[in-house]
């Protein structure tokens, strides 16, 4: 498998996401098959706002930073990582979840660097990265713009706008 193994430091929560941007460091691409039906049940592993989910997501979300920005994209993508963080701590917050969110902070930049050494060969190519990332946040304006914007989304992109563009 030329994307290797689930990573075991995302042992439940975001380890679909390391695997995909694996698979788009690597150019495997997916297939869009619009008659496939998924059933996925949100937060099925500990429940919706469980204090365990809220500070797992927050480490993974730092141990993905770690394991795939090179300081390159982390200077140019630094607003952006801000916006996202702060925006999941304001959510975290409001649901009586900032003491957890917090301890994924501290421990997700605790394990960093662990991480960040086990997966320098993710971080071989900031370009390529960088238009991963931007492909990404493309597609996901055109689905919020499609569907109606969340409120997450909405304020993340008026802090962090893609090329300078501006949307609700």
């Amino acid at each position: 498998m030329k994307t290797g193994h689930l990573e075991e430091a995302f042992f439940a929560y975001l380890e679909d996401v390391d695997l995909g941007l694996r698979a788009a460091l690597l150019n495997l691409s997916g297939r869009y098959v619009p008659d496939a039906v998924a059933y996925h049940r949100g937060s099925a592993t500990l429940g919706p706002w469980d204090s365990r989910t809220v500070e797992w997501m927050t480490r993974h979300q730092i141990l993905l930073l770690a394991k795939f920005y090179p300081t390159s994209v982390l200077r140019e993508y630094w607003r952006p990582i801000l916006a996202a963080h702060f925006l999941w701590g304001a959510l975290a917050a409001r649901r009586g979840r900032l003491w957890p969110w917090l301890r994924g902070l501290m421990r997700g930049l605790a394990s960093s660097g662990r991480i960040r050494r086990d997966g320098a060969v993710w971080r071989a190519d900031g370009p390529k990265l960088a238009r991963v990332l931007a492909d990404s946040e493309r597609e996901l304006v055109s689905f919020e713009q499609a569907t109606g914007w969340d409120d997450y989304w909405r304020w993340y992109i008026r802090l962090a706008p893609l090329g300078g563009e501006t949307h609700p």
